[in-house]
């Protein structure tokens, strides 16, 4: 048998941003965004139309969050903050639950494997994993954590995230880290709230240790 891969990467909606053909909105950059957000939108649906969703998976993402201009939220894109990293996932095809909302942690390394499984061939790659059983329902979730980093010759910041608890670390000058441990569950939706500490509780210390050794596993 064959299979078919398709990659289909929109600009939009990147900046500059205007009404696009149809809209009409009050010339703010947020309205604009929303409006281009809504066009592609039609778009992805036209291109779905012509799909066999019988016998064909889509997977559906955006590579980081919001500019800062148009932010809704706390944080914003190249930004560690959930507002920057904690982005849209929708996986549809046959096998996988009709609706199903999961809190199951991903990171984007994880379509390789998923993908590869769906086409009957195991991933070897140890940053990547096979989220079927999530979307399958037979498993509430397969990683315990996830990692994000943002490296370039000035910045260095890591993020790691358990489904409650986040520690975000960002080196200094004097090349310490500070480190910032949050509790996502007390936060607004997709938001990071305010740092802990800095006393914590039995629990909050034991998963800022679990998060430690993620974040300083590469040094």
């Amino acid at each position: 048998s064959m299979v078919l891969l398709m990659w289909s990467a929109f600009k939009a909606a990147h900046k500059d941003w205007v009404d696009p053909p149809g809209y009409i909105t009050d010339g703010s950059d947020l309205a604009r965004y929303k409006a281009i957000i809504e066009h592609a939108d039609k778009w992805i649906g036209t291109m779905l139309a012509s799909v066999d969703l019988s016998n064909t998976y889509v997977f559906f993402l955006c590579d980081n969050g919001s500019p800062i201009e148009v932010a809704t939220t706390s944080g914003h894109k190249n930004q560690l903050l959930e507002g920057g990293i904690n982005v849209p996932l929708i996986i549809a095809g046959p096998g996988i639950v009709p609706g199903l909302v999961s809190d199951a942690l991903v990171n984007s390394t994880d379509l390789f494997a998923t993908a590869l499984g769906m086409t009957g061939v195991a991933s070897t790659a140890e940053d990547s994993v096979d989220l079927w059983p999530v979307l399958s329902g037979a498993q509430g979730r397969v990683r315990a954590w996830a990692y994000s980093e943002l490296l370039t010759d000035r910045r260095d910041e890591r993020a790691a995230r358990e489904t409650r608890y986040k520690l975000l670390v960002e080196r200094t000058d004097n090349g310490s880290f500070s480190e910032s441990l949050y509790d996502l569950q007390a936060a607004p939706p997709g938001e990071d709230g305010e740092p802990l500490g800095p006393f914590y509780t039995q629990e909050q210390q034991e998963a800022l240790e679990r998060l430690r050794a993620v974040v300083y596993a590469k040094d």
